[in-house]
């Protein structure tokens, strides 16, 4: 991978770098006034930008969907994820794929993000009991996901210009889940608890304090 160029000014006392990569401009202070130091700074941030644009030796733009979707969500199971979010980032890559087939994402425009969308809002899932369409807030998360990716690895978004579902007031209330009654006792069980060993740990504290 050829390594891009950088220019450096100087403003005020401190040296500014700027170079591209894949049309992107990165460019920032490196808060150093000396030349040398600047220059490290420089090359670091370089090798940073090259190395989260990298899986095994591919550039992003050449890789596949399911390349791809691999490398970012082990991205985020490393970063400490909740597993739930993995199991929807796994879900989504999984309606991509069967809508796409297995291709490489960097070669997609705005007009087939725009079918898989529609596409999405015609599947059949079983939520709450029920078999419904997709919720557009899901299929609303499902773009904003892909745009994610696209973004991480610095390649043109094609979703930054697709029009996201409309969510109502009702869709986005019917979405929250409330705790049932049994829950809710629970946790006040829990609060109270709590509340009586904070008590017993202040009891103890004042005790100390009086011998």
């Amino acid at each position: 991978m050829k390594r891009p160029s950088y220019s450096m000014e100087q403003r005020g006392e401190t040296y500014h770098y700027c170079f591209y990569y894949r049309k992107k401009r990165f460019r920032g202070s490196t808060k150093e006034s000396d030349i040398e130091r600047a220059k490290a700074f420089t090359e670091e941030k370089i090798s940073q930008v090259l190395r989260s644009a990298t899986f095994e030796g591919d550039i992003p733009s050449e890789m596949s969907a399911s390349q791809l979707f691999e490398h970012y969500i082990g991205r985020k199971i490393k970063i400490g994820r909740a597993i739930a979010t993995i199991q929807n980032y796994e879900n989504y890559a999984k309606r991509f794929l069967d809508f796409f087939g297995d291709i490489k994402p960097s070669e997609l425009n705005e007009f087939q993000i725009e079918a898989w969308r529609d596409w999405l809002l015609t599947q059949r899932v079983t939520a709450k009991g029920k078999y419904n369409n997709l919720a557009k807030k899901s299929v609303k998360e499902h773009l904003e996901w892909l745009s994610a990716i696209y973004k991480s690895y610095h390649l043109m978004n094609p979703c930054r210009t697709v029009e996201r579902p409309k969510v109502s007031d009702v869709e986005a209330q019917e979405s929250l889940r409330y705790y049932s009654p049994k829950e809710i006792n629970q946790l006040l069980l829990k609060a109270h608890e709590l509340n009586c060993l904070e008590k017993k740990r202040y009891g103890k504290i004042i005790a100390n304090e009086k011998l």
